[in-house]
């Protein structure tokens, strides 16, 4: 998923009481490094804005993340906060958590 101007927001629903959401902010070549916002909310409510910097130096690899949640559904958005043109933030993996369906385990 990938926000920007023109896409500024995304959600999923989960189970479980846990996330981590890995992205980047990442920027065009002719751009100058940025730091991009985006409020993180859970179920309706503001977890956090997050700063993301495009460069790499102090980037900011996982975007959000909450391991304190009550076991149950939950609705997760992501919404930029006035994204420039030429800048967007690339939504990677979601890992969730439960205490009662951990779900299928992979291993490598």
């Amino acid at each position: 998923v990938v926000l920007s101007k023109e896409n500024p927001e995304t959600s999923f629903e989960m189970t479980g009481c846990g996330f981590v959401i890995t992205g980047e902010a990442v920027r065009e070549a002719s751009m100058g490094d940025a730091i991009l916002e985006v409020d993180v909310m859970v179920d309706g409510r503001l977890l956090e804005t997050v700063k993301m910097p495009t460069q790499w130096l102090v980037r900011r690899l996982e975007a959000a993340w909450n391991y304190d949640l009550s076991e149950g559904s939950h609705t997760i958005s992501l919404k930029a906060q006035n994204i420039p043109e030429g800048y967007r933030i690339h939504v990677g993996d979601v890992v969730l958590y439960s205490t009662i369906d951990p779900g299928k385990r992979v291993y490598f």
